[in-house]
């Protein structure tokens, strides 16, 4: 029997990323086990009824409306003039895209930034085979409005990812309030 766990709101996730998919696929294994996730990548169409999560893979945005959504911007991703235009939302991204990082230069948008420098806001703080701790290094707000202060936040790992790809994971999971024992193997 499939445990369903509620989502106070019900989150669209619009993945900018490379072909590989990593970031995306990752994300619907993740939250399909404890979520109803429709995912779209531009191949495959996963569909639930009532989702918790709708996740789409692309360059330009599909027609969002009425609830909250999250742009998560993988290493080499682009993000579209479309995306940037609309009304403010959270941006995960990779610090060292060149392309994100002109692009929110010119929409003054800001960015919740994953890499492995102390400007980031998340960041390795150990990483082995199986385990990593990623740091926050500064104060930021969960979408529930739970204020996390610097701290770490261990994961166990599956393989996979980059570097970035992880810290992307983690950081979405980390401010949707998602329990590192709930995500599982990143």
């Amino acid at each position: 029997m499939e445990t369903i766990i509620p989502v106070v709101v019900f989150i669209q996730i619009f993945i900018c990323e490379q072909d590989t998919g990593t970031i995306f696929d990752r994300l619907y294994q993740i939250l399909s086990k404890n979520f109803h996730v429709t995912a779209y990548d531009g191949r495959y169409f996963h569909a639930k009824s009532n989702p918790d999560f709708i996740i789409v893979k692309g360059q330009t945005l599909p027609r969002f409306t009425g609830s909250d959504f999250i742009v998560l911007v993988g290493e080499n991703g682009h993000i579209g003039r479309d995306i940037l235009e609309n009304e403010p939302f959270p941006i995960i991204g990779d610090s060292a895209n060149e392309h994100l990082r002109q692009a929110l230069v010119k929409s003054q948008k800001p960015v919740i930034g994953c890499g492995l420098s102390r400007k980031d806001t998340f960041t390795l703080s150990s990483i082995n085979e199986d385990r990593a701790t990623v740091s926050l290094l500064r104060d930021i707000n969960t979408l529930s409005g739970v204020l996390l202060e610097p701290s770490d936040f261990p994961f166990c790992l599956s393989g996979g990812l980059s570097d970035i790809e992880l810290l992307i994971i983690a950081a979405f999971s980390i401010l949707i309030d998602l329990p590192a024992a709930d995500a599982g193997k990143i």
